[in-house]
């Protein structure tokens, strides 16, 4: 895999071929990015289920003011920062285990292994008062689910094959 736009452009970073580890594609990934534009420049940005740390790194090469990964398992956690080690990233970031506390984030990301997508995650994010003012919530599920939530308004879907983005305020 590598980073397709910013200051880390055409850099590779390293997956994990392991069950419940999809990284989200190149395809999927410039598409969400171009979709996002200029709202990525110094943002706050979280992302759940970061698996390599493909976007929350994609999203610091693009500018993004501060990124925060959030994944629970250990060799992936371990991944990421490998990949970050690598790529000398020194931008502000932060890896952790859990849903941070006390924190507001401009556009959050949450890509769970399809297996496991649920709404639930959003009514987290919600219970935790994670978004910021304005801010949004990008859900990247199977094209089969159709998520309604009761917290946040869906406001746009994109599909890319089996993938879709699914875009909340």
């Amino acid at each position: 895999m590598r980073i397709i736009s910013g200051k880390y452009k055409g850099r590779k970073i390293k997956a994990l071929d392991i069950m419940d580890v999809r990284p989200t594609s190149d395809k999927v990934r410039g598409a969400l990015f171009n979709i996002l534009g200029e709202k990525i420049r110094n943002s706050s940005f979280l992302d759940l289920y970061a698996g390599s740390g493909a976007v929350g790194i994609e999203a610091l090469s693009r500018g993004a003011k501060n990124v925060y990964f959030v994944e629970d398992d250990f060799k992936v956690f371990k991944l990421i920062q490998e990949n970050i080690a690598n790529l000398k990233i020194k931008e502000d970031y932060e890896i952790l285990k859990d849903f941070p506390k006390q924190k507001k984030f401009d556009i959050i990301f949450l890509d769970p292994p399809y297996t496991k997508a649920d709404i639930k995650d959003l009514e987290l994010i919600n219970e935790n008062n994670l978004l910021a003012d304005n801010g949004i919530i990008i859900f990247e599920h199977d094209k089969i689910l159709n998520f309604k939530s009761a917290c946040f308004e869906l406001f746009y879907e994109k599909k890319y094959g089996k993938t879709l983005l699914s875009f909340f305020k």
